[in-house]
């Protein structure tokens, strides 16, 4: 870059617009001291973990992975997961979809089919259907199934169907 005829060459400067400042300045703190340069959160974990992909830091990665398999929660685990999908990290989807899965009520049961319908995890929403099935009635009074008829008449249709199996 800095040897060829490249704007970089001329100017001295490398541009990295696709990382945050704080986030590069954390990565390169951690190629350096082994460790972060501020205290981890499932924010930035998320952050250098896409940082450590690009660059190919894998320590950094496990780093990250570890921490947030220890704060998944129920509020946090459908955008972990999609993290997790996307970056291949296979332990991080499975706590996920652990969490999610004894988390399954009335109130989200029709939200959590159709995350995991969009997003191909079958064990949600196996695990969902199963629950429609047991819980039919009280279901489909809800909003949210009128919803699900409207915006996903398809998965409405196999929601229906599965509870005369």
């Amino acid at each position: 870059m800095f040897k060829h005829n490249m704007k970089e060459s001329k100017t001295g400067e490398v541009f990295i617009k696709d990382i945050e400042r704080d986030i590069f300045y954390d990565l390169l703190h951690y190629i350096y001291s082994g460790r972060t340069s501020v205290p981890m959160t499932e924010n930035i974990a998320q952050s250098l973990i896409a940082a450590a992909e690009k660059y190919n830091i894998p320590d950094l990665k496990k780093d990250c992975v570890d921490f947030l398999l220890t704060r998944v929660t129920e509020a946090t685990a459908q955008k972990i997961f999609q993290m997790a999908d996307r970056y291949y990290i296979e332990d991080l989807k499975e706590e996920c979809i652990q969490i999610l899965l004894p988390r399954i009520e009335i109130k989200n049961v029709i939200p959590l089919i159709i995350w995991a319908h969009k997003k191909r995890v079958q064990k949600i929403k196996e695990a969902a259907l199963q629950f429609i099935r047991k819980n039919f009635q009280a279901v489909c009074q809800s909003k949210d199934y009128e919803n699900l008829m409207f915006q996903f008449p398809d998965l409405c249709l196999e929601a229906t169907r599965s509870t005369y199996r």
